[in-house]
């Protein structure tokens, strides 16, 4: 009797977490960016960087899996929304600082977002693309994107997330399209791609809380 009312325990809370909305994603995705040569084409043997986007509930790990030498030593970063804490975790000088909430910078919330494929996938993913004019916080300029977000791949508080990062993470934006982001192609003044990051895998898998925890041994900041 106690082993079946387990059972029934384990539906209940089972139905009460999708009545609630809470299937979001767990697990990691792994993006590439890639590099143009020196004719200004984009070269898919040779990757810019490769990065890992790890999420469960509300934590959110950002790392570099490879990359330039800066990029391997600015660290990863760690966010849990529902504290509103963002970290900048450094294993190579065992410290955590403090990022807080960035400041959204007047002029950098996305100018147009518009619908133009409801019907699209990425990786076998069904996904939505969007058209995006946005200024770049790097250059100042206003520069036109397209982003494909997955349908069914959703994230708890996405819009606070991209808040945190003042809409200036590519991949998140303002948080609106409700999904992960699986592909950004930023475009060139001419039309041609200037950027291209892309999501490689998705593996959805259990992670444990102790990879979005800040190791006891580090200094804070």
């Amino acid at each position: 009797m106690k082993f079946i009312a387990s059972i029934l325990c384990l539906f209940s809370f089972a139905a009460l977490w999708q009545s609630q909305g809470k299937a979001y994603f767990e697990g990691k995705v792994i993006y590439t960016q890639l590099e143009k040569d020196r004719y200004g084409a984009m070269v898919p043997g040779r990757t810019l960087a490769r990065t890992e986007a790890s999420f469960k509930d509300t934590w959110y790990r950002y790392s570099v899996l490879d990359g330039s030498h800066a990029m391997l030593e600015a660290g990863d970063i760690i966010v849990n929304t529902a504290a509103s804490t963002r970290y900048n975790v450094n294993s190579a000088t065992y410290t955590a600082t403090s990022l807080g909430v960035e400041p959204v910078m007047q002029g950098y919330t996305p100018i147009e977002i518009t619908l133009m494929h409801d019907q699209d996938s990425v990786l076998g993913y069904p996904c939505r693309k969007y058209k995006v004019v946005q200024r770049a916080f790097i250059d100042g300029a206003d520069k036109t994107s397209y982003v494909w977000a997955a349908k069914d791949l959703k994230v708890a508080n996405l819009p606070l997330l991209a808040k945190m990062f003042g809409f200036q993470n590519t991949l998140l934006r303002n948080g609106s399209f409700g999904g992960l982001t699986l592909k950004v192609e930023v475009l060139a003044p001419d039309g041609s791609t200037a950027l291209l990051i892309s999501a490689v895998e998705v593996k959805p898998e259990r992670l444990g809380d102790d990879l979005f925890q800040i190791p006891n041994s580090y200094k804070l900041k």
